[in-house]
């Protein structure tokens, strides 16, 4: 087994495990090489975004409350709500990067996100208003030694004034109060750091960029989000720039 990079994932990889490295082992296994399993990568998309499962519950919490928690939309190309740091994580560790990836840290997702994940996980289960989990996925999470999924769960998704979206073990369903108290499986979007560019970002051996195509590449990272915290980038060549990195110009 040749280990593979959360950056160089593609839909190919999903139902993979990723660890703290950033990464990718095998589905339904426990992770080795001094590595800590994170979650299961449940979606990844053409342009290099995607959705890790957590292994875990979060701390229960009602709908009203996640909807106040901050928005994140620059993972996933969907908006994320954010677990705030306290007591709201539960057990889970927090993280901002997987490697030389930059993730969201905990967030619940919204309804279309989670019927992804539990679709490409291969779940059965489900109605005319989507997938959602079954033995399939639970098979990806316990086999990584996580806790399988086993309650009311919600989503980030409102239905309206009064109700939200949540999905359980059959099928989704929006008859819940948003004052209601019910488990919270969050993710962690990503979005993939410097993938285009050669190097590895460490002092010993920097990302370079060399080419217009580079740079090019390099500003669409840093405009998804990716700020290349304690990574080392440098120019080799001189080239002519048309696209500014960053907010600085």
């Amino acid at each position: 087994w040749a280990q593979k990079a959360l950056y160089e994932a593609t839909a190919g990889d999903v139902g993979k495990v990723v660890c703290n490295n950033g990464h990718l082992h095998p589905a339904k296994t426990a992770v080795t090489g001094g590595c800590t399993a994170v979650g299961i990568l449940g979606r990844v998309t053409a342009d290099g975004q995607g959705l890790i499962l957590a292994l875990q519950d979060a701390t229960s919490q009602t709908w009203n409350t996640i909807n106040s928690w901050t928005s994140v939309t620059a993972y996933a190309g969907t908006t994320l709500k954010l677990l705030p740091d306290g007591g709201a994580r539960g057990s889970l560790t927090s993280y901002t990067t997987l490697g030389s990836t930059t993730v969201s840290n905990w967030c619940v997702a919204q309804k279309s996100d989670y019927e992804a994940i539990f679709t490409n996980l291969g779940s059965t289960k489900g109605d005319d208003d989507g997938k959602t989990y079954d033995a399939n996925v639970n098979a990806y999470i316990t086999g990584a030694g996580g806790t399988a999924l086993d309650d009311k769960y919600w989503s980030a998704t409102e239905y309206n004034v009064y109700y939200g979206w949540f999905f359980l073990s059959n099928y989704w369903n929006y008859n819940a109060y948003k004052t209601d108290s019910y488990s919270v499986r969050p993710v962690l979007g990503f979005t993939f750091i410097a993938s285009e560019l050669p190097g590895t970002g460490t002092a010993d051996n920097p990302y370079t960029i060399s080419t217009q195509d580079e740079w090019d590449a390099f500003c669409s990272s840093v405009s998804s989000g990716n700020n290349y915290s304690g990574k080392y980038v440098k120019l080799t060549s001189d080239i002519s720039v048309s696209t500014m990195a960053g907010a600085y110009q």
